[in-house]
């Protein structure tokens, strides 16, 4: 079966860009056979945007797959993103150029810088496997992510309070890589309102988490009003709210779902780079646009985005894996 027709939109007014893609922070960790079957997947079945980063540790398994794909470069949106600890103006094109090999491209669509501020070498560091990590995949629990030594202080924040100056360097990195053609679009992820008027200009895409019970209309608002598309990931808590069970999240979406004739999955909205590894899933992804939530669905579901909603801090949010400084400044002076 053909895959479902997905909407495109403009980035800069310019740049075509699939609203849904497939995401990649596949678990086991950096697994390059579980990505580069994925992605071979998702664009057998039609799919061509591809979202990527350096952190998932698995770029390379997803150049093999567009390369033996045959696919036109020209046909795919391929996404990545900057880690934390490449924070600067250098760094950041640095990194960006090594993606560019990782992944066997002369250029991506799409660049991101994965956060506004790093954090990891604030925090107790140890081996995957050690007990004290558990099941976590990403730092603490990750002393050399990617063969990468990730306890450095980027040089841009050396010596002072705020990380606005790496943010504003690493975006003017980014930008000279845009002019020189090896980037058509710049981006941000996890940034907030405040964050976002620091860059000139505008970034082409902030994305965030955003689902039943855990989104910022405030800043999806504020994006909207700058230029910039809000791209979402996580939107089912990694399974969470997709699972059956009793919380007034499931029931409500088994109940939406029901009605509409679709999975609960699609009954949370406009999903952007949700991760798939089966057809149906990755079906069901781009399928979301093919009905419509009524009025009174949406309201229902609106009323469970509070913090105290039960099975509202379900997954994982970007405020509990920074230092709180980054998303909550008394004003913009101060971070």
């Amino acid at each position: 079966l053909p895959m479902p027709t997905i909407p495109i939109r403009s980035l800069n007014s310019t740049i075509p860009m699939p609203v849904v893609g497939l995401g990649t922070a596949f678990s086991p960790w950096g697994s390059s056979a579980v990505t580069y079957q994925a992605v071979t997947t998702w664009l057998q079945t039609g799919g061509r945007a591809i979202h990527a980063a350096r952190m998932y540790c698995n770029q390379a398994a997803i150049g093999r797959a567009i390369k033996d794909s045959g696919i036109p470069r020209s046909e795919l949106f391929v996404m990545s993103m900057v880690p934390q600890w490449h924070l600067g103006k250098a760094e950041a094109a640095d990194s960006v150029r090594v993606s560019l090999a990782q992944l066997g491209l002369d250029y991506i669509d799409l660049v991101m810088l994965h956060w506004p501020g790093s954090f990891a070498w604030e925090l107790p560091m140890f081996p995957v496997g050690d007990p004290r990590c558990g099941d976590s995949p990403l730092p603490p629990c990750h002393p050399e992510l990617c063969g990468e030594t990730v306890l450095t202080e980027p040089k841009c924040k050396r010596g002072k309070w705020s990380w606005r100056g790496c943010r504003v360097e690493s975006w003017e990195g980014l930008r000279e890589l845009q002019v020189e053609g090896v980037v058509r679009a710049v981006g941000v992820s996890n940034f907030e309102s405040w964050m976002l008027n620091e860059l000139v200009p505008a970034a082409a895409v902030n994305q965030v988490p955003y689902r039943v019970g855990f989104h910022d209309d405030l800043l999806m608002e504020h994006s909207n009003k700058a230029g910039t598309i809000t791209q979402v990931y996580s939107p089912l808590a990694g399974g969470a709210l997709a699972r059956e069970g009793n919380t007034s999240f499931q029931v409500k979406l088994a109940q939406i779902a029901a009605a509409h004739s679709v999975s609960a999955a699609q009954a949370t909205g406009g999903a952007l780079v949700p991760k798939a590894t089966s057809v149906e899933y990755m079906r069901q992804n781009a399928a979301i646009f093919n009905w419509t939530l009524k009025d009174t669905d949406m309201r229902a579901l609106s009323l469970l985005n509070q913090p105290s909603a039960e099975g509202a801090t379900t997954g994982a949010d970007p405020v509990s894996m920074m230092c709180c400084l980054l998303y909550t400044s008394p004003s913009p002076r101060d971070s």
